[in-house]
């Protein structure tokens, strides 16, 4: 969902963007793997049609290979289109600072506690609330 659709200056617009980039990302990897199993099925050969009329003289692996192609082009599409859109989403977390960047990581995206994100960055539980405060407010610039 583009950043525009997401941004309407609530919180829960920010919890709907990273809930759509945890979606996309999930969806992006399946997609990496069924390229994978495309590929795989693509150049794998299939046993012999027995019953069949042997009048067609074409190559029978011609179609399987276009097939798979078109299967692994119309993939690659589809992540390329999930892609472009946790782009804007991307583009706010590049704005951020390190510090920041990795609280929106570890407590929001990953679903740390507030007590392991402060342990995993050696801080206060109160400066990751605080720090955590600063991005819905950044959000909603």
């Amino acid at each position: 969902m583009p950043l525009n659709q997401l941004k309407n200056g609530s919180k829960n617009s920010l919890v709907l963007a990273i809930n759509n980039y945890r979606k996309v990302v999930k969806k992006i990897e399946f997609l990496e793997k069924q390229i994978k199993y495309y590929e795989t099925k693509m150049f794998s050969i299939g046993g012999p049609a027995y019953g069949t009329d042997v009048r067609n003289v074409s190559n029978p692996y011609d179609n399987k290979l276009i097939y798979w192609l078109d299967k692994i082009a119309e993939t690659q599409k589809e992540i390329h289109f999930l892609s472009e859109s946790i782009n804007d989403f991307l583009k706010f977390c590049a704005m951020l600072n390190s510090f920041t960047k990795k609280v929106l990581t570890l407590n929001m995206i990953e679903r740390y506690t507030l007590l392991e994100t402060a342990k995993a960055l050696n801080t206060t539980s109160n400066k990751v609330s605080k720090t955590k405060h600063r991005i819905f407010l950044e959000w909603d610039k």
